[in-house]
């Protein structure tokens, strides 16, 4: 039987990753970092370069501990950022005999620019070279490993045709990738008809639009939601929370704070293109991404959902 070790590089993703591990039966790892992004190109460089010796002393240890502890396989909570892209190059290098497994951990725009897949390479091979890390990540499915378990179609079939993955190398599994939101082994929704949840984001805090646009695009999109389904449950950004006392919300809207038993009261949930969009899927709800034109954000990000509403001409009134 194959021994399996979960790592979880960056310190935002370890609440979700150390329940998959848990609800799989699988050791972990936590290095603890942050994907810092400091002012401009070159500060955020020098800050890595910096900072270097503490992410090379978690990967010799990571090393150390799969050596001693008879790993053979281990999946890996990302490999997009710098750190999980260097921590995952690392372990390919080293242990070459190690089957890896990416696991997909967000939305990603589906697409390849100029700056992944030339520039950031030029930059990377230089200073991994020089310094024995990579200033950047590469992107979604830049870096091939054993297998890549992904949400869904799309994802899947971006790696294939655009990063040349092999088919049988990338696997759909939501009901894995998810396994921590569930509280029993068993799958089995029933969700209420005719009620919604919206799922907000922190987009002006993200700079993906102004405040002003921001609170327009809540405001219209909540009056469209109350007229349109019985109920609307809206669940707030985690770092936003006092944002929507300040508007006056319909009668037939509530704030909750709880996301899944919203999952349970409702039967569609819309965002804009949230992850947890993602979330609700995994519950059997018909999930809908708002595209704005106010939001700075590539058009290519929609393709992993199923259904796309058109704020300016939909929602705006």
């Amino acid at each position: 039987m194959e021994t399996k070790h979960l790592v979880i590089f960056e310190k935002s993703m370890n609440s979700r990753f150390i329940g998959l591990a848990d609800k799989n039966k699988m050791s972990y790892s936590t290095f603890n970092m942050e994907n810092e992004i400091k002012g401009n190109f070159l500060l955020t460089i020098i800050n890595r370069l910096i900072n270097r010796a503490s992410l090379y002393k978690k990967i010799q240890n990571e090393i150390s501990f799969i050596k001693e502890n008879g790993i053979d396989v281990v999946y890996l909570s990302n490999t997009e950022g710098y750190i999980g892209f260097t921590g995952a190059t690392t372990l390919k290098k080293k242990l070459p005999k190690l089957k890896i497994i990416a696991l997909q951990h967000g939305i990603f725009p589906l697409e390849s620019s100029l700056f992944n897949t030339v520039i950031k390479k030029v930059i990377n091979k230089i200073i991994y070279t020089c310094f024995g890390i990579f200033a950047f990540g590469e992107g979604f499915g830049s870096l091939k490993v054993n297998r890549y378990i992904v949400y869904g179609n799309p994802e899947k079939e971006f790696l294939i045709n655009t990063k040349n993955w092999g088919a049988k190398d990338v696997e759909v599994n939501l009901k894995f990738l998810k396994s921590y939101l569930l509280k029993k082994d068993e799958i089995n929704f029933t969700n209420s008809n005719n009620n919604v949840i919206l799922l907000l984001q922190s987009l002006s805090d993200s700079r993906l639009c102004s405040k002003k646009n921001e609170n327009i695009l809540i405001e219209q999109t909540i009056k469209y939601l109350s007229k349109k389904y019985n109920k609307v449950y809206i669940k707030e950004h985690p770092y936003c929370k006092k944002r929507i006392q300040k508007f006056k919300l319909p009668e037939n809207t509530e704030i909750i704070d709880n996301m899944i038993s919203g999952f349970y009261k409702s039967q569609k949930a819309y965002s804009f293109f949230s992850t947890a969009l993602i979330d609700a899927k995994f519950f059997n709800l018909e999930t809908v991404a708002i595209y704005s034109s106010k939001i700075k954000v590539k058009r290519s990000i929609y393709q992993s959902f199923e259904t796309i509403v058109n704020f300016e001409n939909e929602i705006r009134t």
